[in-house]
């Protein structure tokens, strides 16, 4: 029986190491590929558009004349409305 000299094994599993790290390398492109998260682009696209719509429409009722008026206001204008709708009849 003889004994491998330890010089040898060495550079043995060295040359296993280097195999099975040059066999990983040479995978990553592909699994970068395989393993790539969707595009959401789209998506994001229509969400934003629809944000915007939203915005616009947010907008215009805040700029309503009625939403800046105090309840006291408020409250003033329907009575007067009242008013003048009674002394119509």
């Amino acid at each position: 029986m003889s004994e491998t000299d330890p010089a040898a094994r060495a550079f043995e599993d060295l040359c296993a190491e280097m195999t099975v790290l040059r066999r990983s390398v040479e995978a990553l492109p592909q699994a970068w590929r395989d393993n790539r998260p969707p595009d959401y682009t789209e998506d994001l696209a229509r969400v934003v558009k629809a944000m915007n719509a939203v915005s616009t429409r947010m907008k215009a009722i805040e700029d309503t004349p009625t939403l800046k008026m105090t309840p006291q206001a408020y409250g003033q204008g329907i009575r007067q409305a009242g008013l003048s709708a009674c002394q119509e009849c």
